[in-house]
């Protein structure tokens, strides 16, 4: 019982961790393309 909890946290923090990740992905190449850009 106590494996499948902590299975389960991990993968909720692998999915959080994605998701931030992600957004941190898009701001950078955001900005980075609004430096190049302008």
């Amino acid at each position: 019982m106590n494996d499948y909890c902590e299975t389960k946290r991990g993968s909720l923090m692998n999915n959080i961790l994605d998701r931030i990740y992600e957004d941190y992905k898009e701001i950078f190449l955001g900005n980075l393309e609004k430096k190049v850009c302008c």
